[in-house]
C-alpha cells in the first residue's frame, strides 16, 4: 500500500529543479523570502563587522553598504520573478519620470530603464530555460522575423569584424564598446515586445497602462512650453507626442463610455500637443508629420464629414500661413534636407561594399571617421541605419517585422468588440503601428543609432516596442475574454502560445 501511495504521489515524477520551484517558489514562498532576507542581514552584518572594523572609510561612507549588494540581489530577482505581468506598469514610469542612469566610466551612462529592461529578459530567460525547461512566448505573425533580424545582428557583428575594410579594420577593434552595445540595443528592443506580449493578460494591467500614460499629456505639455526642452529627470522625447494623440484621440472618438469630463481632458490634451507639433515645431518634419498621419487616420476612419471638416480647417490654416510655411521648409530643406540625402548617398555607398550583412552594429560610423567626414550628419533614418548595419538581410527582416505588426494590429482591430475601451485602444494601436513606417524615415525613432541619440535613446525609442508588445497582448487578452463570454463554464481559457519542447501550453491562470 504505501508503494502504491509513493507511485501516485506527483512529486516523485518531478525532478529536483522542479521540486525546488514547487517548495521555494510556491508552496512557502513568503517564508523562504522573509527567511532568506533575515538570514543574509545578520551574516552580512557579521561580515561588514570584522571587514571594515580596521577601515577607514573617510570621503566614502558608502563603501561600507557594499555589503548589502546581495540582499538588494536577491529581494531584486524575487520582486522581478513574481511581477512580470506588472512589467508594463513599470517600463511606463521609469522610462518617463527617471532619464538618469548608472555612471560606467566611459563618458556615458547606462540609463536605469536599459538596465531594467535587461534584468526582466535575463530573468525571464532564466526561468524558461532553468525553471520551466521550456521556451514559451505568445505567438504572433511578426515572431520568426523579430527572431530572424536578432540573428542577423548577431552575425553582422561578427562578419564586420573579420570581413572590415583594412582602413577600418584597428579602429573598429578599439571601439568593441559602443559596437557591442549598439548589437544589445538591435537584440533588446524586439525582445522587450515578446516580454510584454507574453506577460501582459489583464485588462486591468492594459487600462492603468493608458491611465497612467495620459496623466502625463497635460501636465508635459504645459513643461514643454515653459522650458521649451527636456528638463532634468523627465522624458518626452523621441515622438511622445505621437503616442499621446494616438491614444488620447483613439478613446475620444471611439470609446462611448467615457464621462463629459473625460473628453474634454482628452480635448484639451490633443490640441495642445498639436499645436505644439504643427504650431510651434513645424519646420521639424519628426514633429508634425507623424502626429498628422495618425490624426487623419483616426479621424477618415472614424467619420468622413469630421475628416472633410478637419481638412477643411487644415487648408484654411494653410492658406492663412503660407508665407510662415514656405519659410519653414525652405530652412527645413536648407539645414537638413541636402545634408540628409547626401548622409543617405555616403551611408548606402558604403553598404554596398557590404551588402549581405553590412557593417556591423554602429559600424558605418567608422567608416564616416576613416574617410573624414567631419562635416557630414549620420543617417536619422532607422532605415538607412539598419541596412548600413546589418545589409540587406537584416532591413528585408526587420521592415518584414514591422509590417507583420502592422497586420497583427489590423487583425486585433477587427477582433476587439467596438464601442469600449479594447475597441478605442485597438484602432489607436493599428495608428501607432502604421506610423512607424513613416516615423523611421524620419529619424532614428525606433532603433537609437549611437553616435545620435546615444545609448539613453532606448528611452523614448522603446515605446514604440511597448505598443507592439501590447497590440499582442491586447489579442489575446480578448480571446480569453471573448471565450469567456461564450462559454462561462471555462474557468482557464488557453492562450495560444509559441511552444518549443513536448510539453502541453501552459494556461492564462498559470501567469
Amino acid at each position: 500500500m504505501q508503494d502504491l501511495v509513493t507511485q501516485l504521489n506527483p512529486l516523485n515524477r518531478i525532478t529536483l529543479i522542479g521540486k525546488l520551484r514547487y517548495y521555494l517558489l510556491d508552496r512557502y514562498y513568503n517564508r523562504i523570502v522573509q527567511g532568506t532576507l533575515i538570514t543574509l542581514a545578520i551574516l552580512l552584518t557579521l561580515v561588514a563587522t570584522f571587514l571594515f572594523r580596521e577601515v577607514d572609510l573617510g570621503a566614502t561612507p558608502l563603501t561600507g553598504f557594499v555589503v548589502l549588494a546581495p540582499i538588494v540581489i536577491v529581494a531584486g530577482f524575487l520582486l522581478l520573478y513574481r511581477t512580470m505581468h506588472l512589467s508594463l506598469l513599470i517600463f511606463m514610469p521609469v522610462s518617463l519620470f527617471l532619464w538618469e542612469g548608472i555612471n560606467v566610466g566611459t563618458g556615458t551612462k547606462i540609463s536605469f530603464l536599459f538596465v531594467l529592461i535587461m534584468a526582466w529578459l535575463i530573468i525571464w530567460f532564466y526561468k524558461m530555460l532553468v525553471i520551466d525547461r521550456r521556451i514559451e512566448i505568445a505567438a504572433a505573425a511578426p515572431n520568426k522575423l523579430a527572431w530572424a533580424f536578432i540573428t542577423v545582428a548577431i552575425i553582422s557583428y561578427f562578419w564586420s569584424w573579420v570581413f572590415a575594410d583594412p582602413m577600418v579594420q584597428s579602429l573598429i577593434e578599439r571601439r568593441f564598446n559602443p559596437r557591442t552595445m549598439t548589437l544589445v540595443m538591435l537584440i533588446i528592443s524586439p525582445l522587450t515586445y515578446m516580454f510584454i506580449a507574453t506577460h501582459v493578460r489583464s485588462i486591468q494591467v492594459i487600462k492603468w497602462f493608458v491611465i497612467g500614460f495620459l496623466a502625463t499629456g497635460i501636465p508635459f505639455a504645459y513643461l514643454q512650453n515653459i522650458w521649451q526642452g527636456r528638463p532634468g529627470i523627465l522624458n518626452w522625447q523621441g515622438q511622445y507626442p505621437v503616442w499621446i494623440v494616438a491614444i488620447a484621440l483613439g478613446q475620444l472618438l471611439y470609446n462611448r463610455s467615457l464621462k463629459l469630463w473625460h473628453r474634454v481632458v482628452l480635448v484639451i490634451m490633443i490640441v495642445w500637443w498639436v499645436y505644439n507639433q504643427l504650431g510651434l515645431g513645424l519646420s521639424w518634419l519628426s514633429g508634425w508629420v507623424p502626429i498628422t498621419f495618425v490624426v487623419t487616420f483616426l479621424t477618415f476612419n472614424y467619420s468622413r464629414r469630421l475628416f472633410a471638416l478637419l481638412v477643411l480647417a487644415a487648408a484654411v490654416w494653410v492658406i492663412a500661413n503660407a508665407t510662415l510655411l514656405g519659410d519653414n521648409f525652405d530652412r527645413e530643406n536648407e539645414e537638413s534636407g541636402g545634408t540628409r540625402q547626401e548622409a543617405w548617398s555616403v551611408a548606402l555607398d558604403y553598404s554596398s561594399r557590404h551588402p549581405l550583412f553590412g557593417m556591423g552594429p554602429a559600424g558605418y560610423a567608422f567608416y564616416y571617421a576613416v574617410d573624414n567626414w567631419p562635416t557630414l550628419n549620420f543617417s536619422h533614418n532607422n532605415y538607412i541605419d539598419i541596412i548600413a548595419q546589418t545589409g540587406i538581410t537584416g532591413i528585408v527582416t526587420f521592415v518584414g517585422m514591422w509590417l507583420a505588426m502592422c497586420w497583427t494590429a489590423w487583425r486585433t482591430y477587427r477582433l476587439v468588440p467596438k464601442g469600449g475601451f479594447r475597441g478605442a485602444l485597438a484602432v489607436s494601436l493599428l495608428a501607432s503601428m502604421l506610423s512607424i513606417i513613416i516615423i523611421m524615415m524620419l529619424g532614428d525613432w525606433v532603433t537609437p543609432f549611437t553616435y545620435t541619440q546615444t545609448l539613453f535613446g532606448i528611452n523614448y525609442t522603446i515605446w514604440a516596442w511597448f505598443l507592439a508588445g501590447l497590440t499582442i497582448a491586447l489579442r489575446y487578452e480578448t480571446l480569453n475574454y471573448l471565450k469567456s463570454q461564450s462559454d462561462s463554464s471555462e474557468s482557464h481559457p488557453v492562450i495560444a502560445r509559441t511552444q518549443v519542447g513536448h510539453l502541453p501550453a501552459v494556461s492564462a491562470s498559470h501567469q
